[in-house]
């Protein structure tokens, strides 16, 4: 794979969180290295950044500690009301900022906020 830069990696992470959080609001089961290998478009995990490897893992090892996390900040919303693509973006930025601490945090938020108006619409 040819290299690729840290914003289209969190991309595809995040790209790669969306579709797990879809599996799991259909109670369907899923495999997360699938996935990412799919997103990524690769044969072999090891074709993955690094970079961004660890933020996925990250993000799906800390899941509940996440979902939390996302849920004790929620003021007038529930978690499960909560758009699955910003839910995604949001597990990607705190595994990034909070397990991953590579990353500056001022740069984790905005590329996160990039995130959201990329893939969200202004009312969510």
């Amino acid at each position: 794979m040819k290299e690729v830069n840290r914003t289209v990696q969190r991309e595809k992470v995040m790209q790669s969180i969306y579709q797990i959080l879809l599996f799991l609001d259909e109670k369907m089961d899923y495999d997360a290295t699938s996935i990412i290998l799919s997103v990524f478009d690769v044969n072999d995990v090891d074709e993955i950044p690094k970079y961004a490897l660890q933020v996925y893992i990250e993000a799906l090892k800390n899941f509940n500690d996440i979902k939390k996390i996302i849920s004790d900040h929620l003021v007038t919303w529930t978690y499960e009301r909560v758009n699955p693509l910003c839910k995604a973006i949001l597990f990607l930025s705190l595994s990034e900022g909070i397990y991953v601490k590579t990353t500056p945090r001022n740069v984790i938020i905005n590329e996160a906020v990039n995130l959201a108006k990329k893939y969200l619409d202004s009312k969510e």
